[in-house]
């Protein structure tokens, strides 16, 4: 198995800009904005210039080694379609992206103190971030690779989160202080940790009429799919 690479990112390239944050959550950027939400959205994107510590590791996995991280505890949805998509990949890379501590420490501060929109938007602003370093890794080996790129996690399209522990003991985010609770849950909690798969755009296709796909609420995959072209 090849060796992890640690990175690290310049905050500038991660924090959304101030009409990204707002059209996440659905408000527009005009005079219809009441001043205290302005004001909000401006502070908390100050914040995260001064609070994010963005950093994350990756690590080619073979074909072989990531099916036994992926069967997990056996606990997987039996159609789980990263299942199918990985064993047709042309490379596959384990990952682990955050932006640290401090930035969710600094919303719990926000809304013990009561400033709840401040909270609401540097909270949000910050899984932004998380975002956009998954989306920049996939840009990076779908470059490399010269292949689509695609990142599928625990926790999602039929991939139980149990699968987190054998995905950190073969990455070992704690590399870059990301560790795993007893509950699955990450902490620092504004990370995110999965595989990247590498391929034709073809290969990442799948119709979402799981059973699980019935109780999802985010239905991201059609975007994803969407963005690679025609499949």
């Amino acid at each position: 198995m090849e060796k992890a690479v640690k990175f690290e990112i310049q905050i500038d390239r991660v924090i959304p800009d101030r009409a990204a944050l707002l059209s996440g959550q659905s408000m527009p950027d005009d005079d219809t904005l009441s001043p205290l939400i302005s004001e909000s959205v401006n502070m908390a994107l100050v914040h995260c210039a001064d609070l994010l510590r963005p950093a994350g590791l990756t690590l080619e996995i073979k074909a072989s080694d990531f099916e036994r991280i992926f069967k997990g505890e056996g606990m997987n949805d039996p159609q789980a379609p990263l299942d199918l998509i990985f064993r047709k990949a042309s490379s596959l890379h384990l990952f682990s992206v955050t932006v640290g501590s401090s930035v969710s420490n600094h919303v719990r501060s926000l809304f013990s103190s009561g400033d709840y929109t401040t909270g609401f938007f540097l909270d949000a602003a910050a899984s932004f971030a998380v975002d956009n370093m998954t989306t920049m890794l996939e840009s990076k080996f779908s470059s490399d690779s010269k292949a689509a790129a695609l990142s599928y996690s625990p926790g999602y399209c039929g991939w139980d989160l149990s699968g987190q522990k054998r995905l950190f003991t073969a990455l070992q985010p704690e590399q870059i202080e990301v560790f795993l609770l007893d509950s699955l849950l990450m902490n620092p909690i504004k990370s995110s940790s999965g595989v990247i798969v590498c391929g034709e755009p073809s290969i990442h296709y799948f119709v979402n009429n799981f059973t699980f796909c019935r109780s999802c609420k985010h239905r991201t995959c059609r975007e994803r799919i969407r963005s690679l072209g025609s499949v």
